[in-house]
């Protein structure tokens, strides 16, 4: 669990955190809401956790990431990247990300132009 890029739950899950941990301080204790404790995604996952919600693998059949808590900048370029995810073998580069990525963190407005241009605009020569 990555807070910064975002969290993907389906409804059991959503429904496990509203219905059952929330009204659960002891198995999911909220204060961090209240001490401003900047790791919610922790609390979150290890709240899930308590609650027997099991987490899986996102990760493509070869692979490559998903979800990202650094930029896509940083994933294709910055080998400290490597530091940063210690389940799984991650790789910087062009095999970084799966072509079925959801989400990354730290993404300009201007990155959101870019990535707009390149997906929904550009055509290479030769390419209909």
């Amino acid at each position: 669990m990555t807070g910064g890029a975002g969290y993907a739950m389906n409804r059991a899950a959503v429904r496990v955190f509203v219905e059952k941990a929330l009204p659960d301080p002891i198995k999911c204790p909220l204060t961090w809401r209240r001490t401003g404790y900047p790791c919610e995604d922790v609390a979150l996952a290890k709240c899930l956790s308590e609650m027997q919600v099991k987490f899986i693998d996102t990760r493509d059949r070869k692979g490559r990431g998903r979800f990202f808590q650094q930029g896509l900048r940083k994933v294709l370029t910055d080998p400290d990247v490597l530091l940063t995810r210690p389940f799984y073998k991650v790789t910087t580069g062009r095999n970084c990300c799966s072509d079925t990525a959801v989400t990354f963190h730290d993404l300009s407005a201007s990155d959101m132009y870019l990535f707009d241009y390149l997906i929904y605009e550009l055509r290479p020569y030769g390419i209909l």
